[in-house]
């Protein structure tokens, strides 16, 4: 079941990237050439960066990466994309609800790390450097440098008011759909077993 997969390549993933050091602050910095930054979930929570990644960055782009990763662990955004991926993986019609959820937790932590820095040109520079050179483990997790021009493009405007409920709409849906299938299913088997 693709749903089964998914879920376990995520947990197979974050357990790997929790060996990767010891996240004492908060923080493991990894000697690997690959551009990576990503949040890594779990107890205890922590960002894992590369070298490959602060090598990138100059000093103000690198305060933007971490707030963009610390904002993904504070909002549990990994919740959010994998609750949306299991939905998509059950009910493949759910695929464009993943992906919008996935955008929008990207754009969130992007508008979080903007705040934090107070600078929203510097955030879109520090997006337009490190998301298209990202690679590894944080996109298999759903974070990473997806429609990086709409998030330069957005970061460039100016700052949106607070619209959380943006979200809530397509994990609703999500939600709603899977629970759909999952009875469609059940009802299914029934059916099928009483014929």
């Amino acid at each position: 079941m693709r749903m089964i997969k998914d879920l376990r390549r995520r947990y197979d993933i974050a357990r790997r990237l929790r060996t990767a050091g010891d996240p004492s602050d908060g923080l493991v910095v990894a000697d690997w050439a690959a551009p990576i930054a990503v949040a890594v979930p779990g107890r205890p929570d922590h960002l894992l960066v590369t070298t490959g990644m602060l090598r990138l960055l100059d000093a103000d782009e690198r305060r933007v990466l971490f707030a963009h990763e610390r904002a993904h662990l504070t909002y549990h955004h990994d919740l959010l994309v994998a609750l949306t991926a299991a939905s998509a993986a059950l009910n493949p019609l759910l695929r464009p609800v993943r992906d919008a959820v996935t955008f929008l937790v990207e754009r969130w932590a992007d508008e979080h790390a903007a705040a934090e820095t107070g600078d929203r040109d510097l955030a879109a520079q520090a997006v337009a450097r490190a998301a298209p050179a990202a690679t590894g483990p944080g996109t298999a997790l759903g974070f990473g440098g997806r429609d990086v021009i709409g998030r330069i493009r957005a970061l460039s405007t100016p700052r949106p008011r607070p619209h959380r409920r943006r979200l809530l709409a397509p994990s609703l849906t999500g939600i709603a759909a899977t629970a759909a299938t999952i009875e469609f299913v059940a009802l299914a088997r029934a059916w099928i077993v009483h014929v």
